[in-house]
C-alpha cells in the first residue's frame, strides 16, 4: 500500500481548517445582520374587501437592516420543478424598508386581482439589500451575509377544497418504476407530504401503501389546477409489470 503523504505538515489541514472558519465567520455575519419575516405561510380571501394580508419585519440585531419586499407568482412544472415571476396583481406597502435596530414594522399585501375561480399560489420574498448601514470601518471589518425570507401565499375562493386524479399509469425502466399523473381538479392546494398513496394490484396481489413524503416528485405543493408526474421505485416488488392501467391507484388527503 502507497503511504499516505503529509508533506506539508500541519498545512495537510489547512482546507478543513479553512471551510470551518469560514463557516463561523458566515453564522457570525449572519447572525449580526439577522431578520424576522413572518408569517411564512398566508392566505387571502379573494372576495374579501380589503384582501389583505399582513407580514412581520422585525430586527432583534444592534444595527439597521435594509429590506425589499417583494410578491411573485409561484410557477410549479408537472415535475415539481419550480419558478418565480413578476406580478402587478399583489401591491407591497411599504416594499421597502431600512428597519432600526430592535424595531419591527408591519408590511400589508393587498390583492388586487379580483374574484378567482380556483387558488392562486404566490411567493412573497423579503431579501436583505447589500447597503453599509454603518460605518466603512465596519465594512472593511466584517463579512456580510445577505438574508432572504421566501414565504407562500395563497389567494383563493370562498369554500376552496382540493380533487386529486390518476392518470396515465405505467411502469418504466424495465418494470422498475411505477409512473403516473396526479391531478389536482379541485380548487385549493394541495401538500403531498400529507397524501397515502394506495396501489392496489389485479387480482389477489397485496396492495402497497406510499406516505407523501415517500414520492418522487418535486416541489411538495401541487397548485389548484395544476398535475404532478410521480414515480415510485417498483423493482422490489413481487408485483408483474405486464400490464399497468390494471393496477388501481387510490388518494387519500
Amino acid at each position: 500500500m502507497k503511504p499516505r503523504s503529509t508533506a506539508g505538515g500541519m498545512f495537510g489541514y489547512a482546507p478543513r481548517a479553512l471551510i470551518v472558519g469560514l463557516m463561523l465567520l458566515l453564522y457570525g455575519a449572519a447572525s449580526a445582520h439577522a431578520f424576522s419575516f413572518t408569517p411564512m405561510v398566508a392566505q387571502i380571501d379573494a372576495d374579501r374587501r380589503p384582501a389583505r394580508v399582513t407580514y412581520t419585519l422585525q430586527n432583534d440585531t444592534p444595527r439597521a437592516v435594509a429590506v425589499q419586499v417583494s410578491a411573485h407568482i409561484r410557477v410549479i412544472d408537472e415535475m415539481g420543478n419550480e419558478d418565480m415571476q413578476p406580478t402587478d396583481e399583489l401591491l407591497v406597502y411599504p416594499s421597502q424598508i431600512v428597519l432600526a435596530a430592535g424595531r419591527s414594522q408591519e408590511i400589508s399585501v393587498d390583492w388586487t386581482g379580483g374574484s378567482v375561480d380556483r387558488e392562486r399560489a404566490f411567493r412573497i420574498v423579503a431579501e436583505q439589500v447589500p447597503v453599509n448601514l454603518g460605518s466603512s470601518q465596519d465594512s472593511r471589518a466584517q463579512l456580510r451575509v445577505n438574508l432572504e425570507y421566501v414565504t407562500s401565499l395563497y389567494v383563493r375562493p370562498a369554500q376552496a377544497r382540493p380533487r386529486t386524479e390518476v392518470s396515465d399509469v405505467a411502469f418504466e425502466d424495465a418494470g422498475e418504476t411505477l409512473v403516473f399523473r396526479l391531478g389536482n381538479t379541485g380548487t385549493r392546494h394541495i401538500l403531498l407530504r400529507d397524501l397515502t398513496v394506495s396501489i392496489h394490484p389485479p387480482g389477489e396481489g397485496e396492495s402497497v401503501h406510499v406516505r407523501g413524503e415517500q414520492l418522487n416528485a418535486g416541489s411538495n405543493v401541487l397548485p389548484a389546477g395544476g398535475s404532478r408526474v410521480v414515480r415510485i421505485p417498483w423493482g422490489v416488488r413481487d408485483m408483474t409489470a405486464s400490464n399497468a392501467h390494471e393496477y388501481r391507484i387510490e388518494v387519500r388527503h
